[in-house]
């Protein structure tokens, strides 16, 4: 895996984001457990609870906000109130398969690339949690207009589970965003499974705060495609 890029955010903030991220991977590998359900159809629009981001999910997914407390309980009660938002969403159709997805979004100090905001993160994130964490692809993309990292990569949970993850970084100001999805590694489902990513990753579009505005980059209109989109059935 590429060593972790530096960036210039300040030690506390930097300390918090990677506490954040560690424990939000906790979740993730046990969402992976969800009982099945019923198979969804149709998308559904849901927004943070910060009012940061907006996304789609099929409908018949689980999705759970979560604030500091419920997330983490003592452990991030000392993070400040609105330094992130989370949403989590599973899809509990295939108990053998589940897919998830987890997004999550930041006040930073200070404006980074999304290249830098994903490397900052991916540390803390996958360390210690996942063991034999190979990179597929990664790469520049665009989603809702504006310039992201991504990056596709297989692992395998310490319970022996085959893992094949998407992860994508995009900043709008100060405001950074992490969206993770993954699904076990089974040739009979990964190809549909990540179809279904790319088509989340394809709603999702960040919020301008009061007085702000998030404007799409010079040069990269609204809607242009996502890397699921190009990619994500070629590296399945």
């Amino acid at each position: 895996m590429p060593p972790p890029v530096r960036c210039a955010i300040l030690p506390p903030a930097m300390t918090r984001v990677r506490l954040l991220c560690a424990i939000c991977c906790g979740f993730l590998l046990a969402a992976l457990a969800v009982p099945a359900g019923a198979q969804p159809a149709g998308m559904k629009r849901v927004t943070d609870s910060k009012g940061r981001f907006a996304i789609s999910f099929p409908i018949g997914w689980e999705v759970m906000a979560m604030n500091a407390n419920v997330l983490a309980g003592e452990v991030t009660r000392n993070l400040p109130k609105d330094f992130f938002s989370l949403l989590m969403a599973v899809d509990p159709a295939d108990p053998g398969s589940p897919t998830v997805v987890i997004i999550m979004g930041f006040t930073l100090p200070r404006q980074v690339s999304p290249q830098a905001f994903g490397a900052m993160i991916s540390e803390p994130l996958l360390v210690g949690k996942l063991d034999g964490v190979t990179v597929v692809t990664e790469g520049n993309a665009t989603i809702a207009g504006r310039p992201a990292f991504y990056r596709y990569f297989t692992a395998q949970t310490k319970k022996g589970d085959d893992l094949y993850n998407v992860m994508v970084s995009l900043t709008a100001g100060q405001d950074g965003y992490l969206i993770f999805g993954v699904t076990r590694n089974v040739p009979e489902t990964l190809r549909k499974n990540f179809a279904e990513i790319s088509r989340i990753l394809e709603t999702f579009h960040p919020i301008a705060k009061p007085g702000a505005s998030i404007v799409p980059a010079p040069g990269t209109p609204a809607g242009s495609p996502t890397p699921c989109s190009r990619r994500c059935r070629r590296a399945a």
